[in-house]
């Protein structure tokens, strides 16, 4: 029997621990907290204060970054990647080598000339489009769909 753990150096040169979790043998940082019976398979990491709810599935090769939290019964596919502070809700499905989080506009280049267009709960939306604006784009090139529960049901 090998050991439990490995030891990994990040890229600002600290060494980070992981231990093998009990369930599928994935690596689960040091501060991360994943429940028993989630399942995180060989290949996968799970970094330092991120969650992983009781029987959720990260795939091989998946990367839970820091304080990501994925819910209860979701499945993180192979390859996918879960950004800092992303949330994955109870019994999501993410498929493979897809990308969940947070954008950040200064890294990446925003075609001045381009269209953008968002979906989703009023309050991303709001917050990306003045990102958007504040990084130069034309207020004109932003269109947007809404996406949230249906406000005529509490009339």
């Amino acid at each position: 029997m090998g050991k439990n753990y490995i030891d990994i150096e990040n890229d600002q040169g600290a060494t980070l621990r992981y231990r093998k979790h009990a369930n599928g043998r994935g690596l689960v940082a040091h501060g991360a907290k994943v429940h028993p019976k989630a399942h995180v398979e060989a290949g996968a990491y799970v970094e330092p204060g991120a969650r992983v709810g009781a029987g959720a599935t990260v795939a091989r090769g998946a990367w839970i970054e820091p304080d990501a939290v994925i819910g209860e019964g979701a499945h993180i596919d192979a390859h996918a990647h879960i950004g800092q502070g992303a949330a994955v809700g109870d019994n999501a499905h993410v498929g493979v080598r897809t990308v969940e989080g947070v954008m950040h506009f200064d890294d990446v280049e925003l075609p001045r000339d381009g269209h953008y267009i968002l979906c989703g709960p009023l309050a991303f939306m709001q917050s990306t489009r003045s990102k958007l604006i504040d990084a130069g784009v034309p207020a004109r090139s932003i269109r947007y769909e809404i996406f949230g529960p249906d406000l005529w049901l509490a009339a």
